[in-house]
């Protein structure tokens, strides 16, 4: 799996401030002040960003009588413009689930009785034909439903990114950090928030 263009150029940057930071060489002046709904923790900010530029392009849920789907598999894996497709489980759904609310057992006990479907995850090699994958496969016989993710302004972030980065300086210089004007940004270009190698611009990605 392989990023390219922006999204491969906002992954590089990503990790350029990662390894910045990391060597106290740089600085990040991330704040994103009372109200928000981002995370205040700057490396808790790149993690979310770098999930969003990792995670599926589209997700397609099983109806519940649907078994395995096999022959749909098969046919969505050939498809030349998929780079990966992952099948998850009823119990491996579950298992997700669990894991993602451990620390809130309330909604896990709101999940008693209920079967969650199993789905497909499918990576593409360009971001910009999610949306029109899922709609070609969403009146399918077997599909409860099918979603693509949202698009992220990478030219944006990458942008925002560089002017909230900047080398380190002495101790006792004050810092300003992030604008509301700019924590403004990250929500509208990300939304709500839910290593590799890199030659030129193409990124290439480990399995996970």
């Amino acid at each position: 799996m392989a990023l390219t263009g922006e999204r491969a150029q906002l992954y590089v940057e990503i990790q350029r401030i990662r390894e910045g930071v990391a060597a106290r060489t740089l600085v990040f002046d991330w704040n994103p002040g009372p109200g928000s709904d981002l995370p205040s923790d700057p490396m808790e900010l790149l993690d979310s960003l770098e999930q969003g530029l990792l995670s599926p392009l589209v997700t397609i849920y099983l109806k519940q009588d649907a078994g395995d789907a096999l022959a749909l598999r098969r046919e969505i894996a050939a498809r030349p413009e998929v780079e990966r497709l992952l099948f998850v489980s009823k119990d491996e759904a579950l298992a997700r689930l669990k894991e993602e609310f451990k620390d809130n057992p309330e909604i896990l006990a709101g999940l008693e009785g209920h079967t969650l479907p199993a789905y497909l995850e499918i990576w593409l090699s360009d971001h910009r034909k999610a949306e029109a994958f899922a709609t070609e496969f969403r009146n399918r016989p077997e599909v409860a439903e099918a979603k693509a993710a949202g698009t992220l302004d990478c030219a944006a972030l990458i942008a925002l990114l560089r002017r909230i980065t900047r080398p380190a300086i002495p101790s006792g210089v004050t810092s300003h950090g992030a604008t509301e004007k700019q924590t403004n940004l990250v929500e509208l270009v990300v939304g709500p928030l839910p290593i590799a190698n890199s030659t030129g611009n193409v990124t290439t990605i480990p399995p996970r």
